[in-house]
C-alpha cells in the first residue's frame, strides 16, 4: 500500500516536472464522484457454499494530473483516490459446534451453537493510469488501467479473519469538457471498470474462503481543474 502511494506521488511529481521542463501543457484537478460497485460473492465454509450478488453506492473524491502529448488531442494522466470506499457491513449467523449444526431427520438441530459473523471491506488507494483523447468540440474518451487494495474488516464468531487482497481492472470513460479563457475547466464524465476476481482465505482455516467474481464499478463525476 505504501509503495503504491509512493508511486502515485512520484507519478504526479514527474508529470508536473515534465511539463515545466519541456514547455508542454499540463493539468491538475479534483474530481467529485458518485460510484456504484457490484459483484457476485461466494462464501465457502468448509463444505457449505453460499452465493449471492451484492451492490452498493458511495460518494468519493479523487485528484488527477495530466500532461498533453503534442497537438493530436492525446493526454496521459493519473488519478488517485486518497480516501477509502467502504462497503456496507454484512451479517450472517452460522452454527459453530462439534457437530457442525447437523439437522436430524425430525428437523431438530443435533448440536453446536450459533455464531454471528460480520464483515465489510474498504477499497483503498484506488489508482487509475489513463490515456485520453479529446476532440475540438469538447468531447473526450479515456482508456486506463486501474488498481485497488481491498482491506477486509471482520468480526467472525466462527474464528479467524480474512487476508487483504488487491485487484486490477480495465477502465473506459466518456465525457465533455468546457474550458474558460483562464485555463480553468469543468468536465462531466461517466466511466466503468471491469475488475479481476479476488479470493481471500480464512487465516485459521483455509477451507473457509470468500471469492468475488464479475466485479464491476461505474461512476459519474464532476471534475474541476486548471491547465498550466
Amino acid at each position: 500500500m505504501n509503495k503504491l502511494i509512493t508511486v502515485v506521488i512520484a507519478s504526479l511529481f514527474s508529470l508536473c516536472t515534465y511539463t515545466a521542463a519541456n514547455a508542454v501543457e499540463g493539468a491538475l484537478g479534483v474530481s467529485l464522484n458518485k460510484s456504484a460497485f457490484g459483484g457476485y460473492g461466494k462464501e465457502t465454509n468448509t463444505v457449505t457454499v453460499t452465493e449471492e450478488y451484492g451492490a452498493f453506492a458511495d460518494d468519493n473524491m479523487s485528484v488527477f494530473a495530466e500532461v498533453a502529448l503534442g497537438d493530436a488531442g492525446l493526454t496521459v494522466g493519473v488519478e488517485y483516490t486518497p480516501g477509502s470506499i467502504s462497503t456496507p457491513t454484512n451479517t450472517n449467523i452460522q452454527n459453530n459446534g462439534s457437530t457442525g449444526g447437523a439437522v436430524s431427520a425430525n428437523g431438530s438441530n443435533t448440536g453446536g451453537s450459533d455464531a454471528t459473523n460480520t464483515a465489510s471491506a474498504d477499497f483503498e488507494d484506488l489508482t487509475t493510469i489513463y490515456i485520453m483523447w479529446a476532440s475540438d468540440m469538447g468531447l473526450y474518451s479515456k482508456i486506463g488501467y486501474s488498481h485497488v487494495d481491498v482491506a477486509t474488516t471482520e468480526n467472525l464468531g466462527t474464528g479467524g479473519s480474512y487476508n487483504n487482497v488487491s485487484t486490477d481492472g480495465a477502465t473506459l470513460a466518456l465525457g465533455f469538457q468546457h474550458t474558460a479563457d483562464t485555463g480553468i475547466f469543468a468536465r462531466f464524465e461517466v466511466s466503468a471498470t471491469a475488475w479481476d476476481s479476488v479470493k481471500a482465505s480464512n487465516t485459521d482455516d483455509t477451507t473457509k474462503t470468500v471469492e468475488i467474481t464479475d466485479m464491476a464499478s461505474a461512476s459519474a463525476s464532476l471534475k474541476i481543474g486548471t491547465t498550466f
